[in-house]
């Protein structure tokens, strides 16, 4: 079957070698997760067939998104490294739009999920871990902010699209008294958009606490009672989901 060709080309498709740094996409849910990565731990778990499709279908569309972008003449720089000795990421682009400059992040959601969440969005003053823009994204956003340290740079936009009918939400980040906010930008809004979400700023002691293992040489203990104490983080319907599962919940050895 012509679906078994492809299936295959994606599996040998090689992931990327980690850095042997801190990633801020590992930024938000579990530390001991985003140590393993850093220590470049060989993983147990790895994507299936379906999951890998979902993968390229969200680059297929971020490079959609950022070509058409490039040829409007808004792209400034893609796939921009940022870092320091300790932190190593990737920034989707840097976007130049009525005489700003700032980080975009493409975030491609399936539309159910996608329509769900912007609906959320929609009723504004989200607490964490509900609707867009996603915690993850906010703190990984808002982390290649801070570490470019550009003071030149506007804040930083995440934009949602539906791999299904392309539908678009954009939102753009700010820090203010102790919260990160994000407002969703809609037309006749203005610059600044509508407050939709503001979570406690924890981007800093995130940051600190990840540091302190990565310079102590310490992995973090397992932060759960059980694999399915926390939605997704470990497994997904009763299937592990984590690349490092077994370290945990597996009985594999770890070489501290």
């Amino acid at each position: 079957m012509l679906s078994d060709w492809i299936d295959r080309a994606l599996a040998e498709e090689e992931d990327r070698e980690p850095s042997g740094k801190l990633a801020p996409s590992y930024l938000y849910g579990c530390e001991r997760r985003a140590i393993l990565r850093q220590r470049k731990t060989p993983p147990t778990v790895f994507p299936d067939a379906r999951t890998r499709r979902v993968f390229t279908m969200g680059d297929i569309v971020e490079k959609f998104v950022l070509d058409t972008l490039e040829m409007k003449g808004l792209i400034v720089g893609r796939a921009v490294p940022v870092g320091n000795d300790l932190w190593q990421g990737l920034i989707d682009a840097i976007v130049k739009e009525n005489g700003l400059t700032f980080i975009l992040e493409v975030k491609s959601v399936h539309s159910k999920a996608f329509w769900h969440s912007a609906k959320e969005a929609r009723n504004g003053y989200l607490s964490l871990g509900q609707g867009m823009p996603y915690d993850s994204h906010i703190y990984q956003a808002s982390a290649y902010h801070l570490l470019r340290g550009d003071p030149d740079l506007a804040n930083p936009h995440i934009l949602y699209i539906s791999k299904d009918d392309l539908a678009m939400e954009e939102f753009v980040l700010g820090r203010q008294q102790g919260l990160i906010v994000a407002w969703r930008m809609v037309p006749g809004a203005g610059d600044v958009g509508i407050l939709t979400k503001r979570i406690p700023d924890e981007l800093s002691e995130r940051m600190a606490r990840l540091e302190y293992y990565v310079t102590k040489g310490e992995i973090p203990p397992i932060p759960f009672a059980r694999p399915d104490e926390h939605p997704f983080l470990c497994q997904k319907q009763k299937e592990p989901s984590c690349p490092y599962y077994h370290y945990c919940w597996g009985g594999k050895n770890l070489e501290l």
